[in-house]
């Protein structure tokens, strides 16, 4: 039993010795990651299809809200509806300058 004991702190002593490696490793694969992040966020433009059953899936939730009587739901679903910039992502997707 003490050798196994003495076998377990061993290899948690050893375990915890290559942490400094391993976070450098995960930093840069975070920092790569944010990156290609970025450059899809910068490319990709949604269509008008992805706009409109974005759109549609608010009013459908507010109609089942009014008809089920659940007013918080229906004040949130407006609140949603009127954040959406349509102006902005009209001119975003289809106005490619």
């Amino acid at each position: 039993m003490k050798k196994l004991i003495g076998i377990f702190f061993i290899t948690l002593t050893f375990s915890c010795t290559n942490q400094p490696s391993s976070s450098a490793t995960s930093n840069a694969r975070i920092d790569s990651l944010s990156n290609q992040l970025q450059e899809i966020k910068e490319k990709y433009r949604p269509g008008l299809g992805e706009i409109m059953s974005g759109i549609q899936t608010h009013h459908a939730k507010l109609w089942f809200a009014g008809i089920n009587e659940n007013w918080k739901l229906a004040a949130y679903e407006i609140k949603e509806i009127k954040e959406i910039p349509i102006p902005k992502i009209i001119a975003k997707t289809f106005l490619v300058l």
